[in-house]
């Protein structure tokens, strides 16, 4: 069997939105996004719990966002960022 690839990447590392910092985490009552580049018109994050189910949808993410979180549940949440060219999914915690 031969395999012949051409230049293109298929890694999703190449793909990780550099610089960025999710803090805290462990979270309580907010997740600070900061050194989110290149953040456009497009950028979207979103929040899932460890169901699948989505429970924050921001639009327009800007380099310094805050998430408010007081109201959500302790446990496992999922923080996925998207921009145009590039995205991360982030694994988070909230604790009281």
């Amino acid at each position: 069997v031969r395999i012949h690839a051409s230049g293109a990447s298929t890694s999703i590392a190449d793909n990780k939105l550099k610089n960025i910092s999710v803090y805290p985490n462990p979270f309580s009552g907010f997740i600070a996004i900061s050194n989110l580049t290149p953040a456009t018109s497009n950028t979207m994050a979103e929040i899932f719990d460890v169901t699948g189910k989505r429970i924050c949808e921001k639009i327009s993410v800007s380099p310094q966002t805050v998430i408010e979180a007081d109201n959500w549940e302790n446990g496992l949440y999922f923080l996925h960022i998207q921009t145009e060219t590039e995205e991360q999914t982030i694994k988070l915690i909230k604790t009281n």
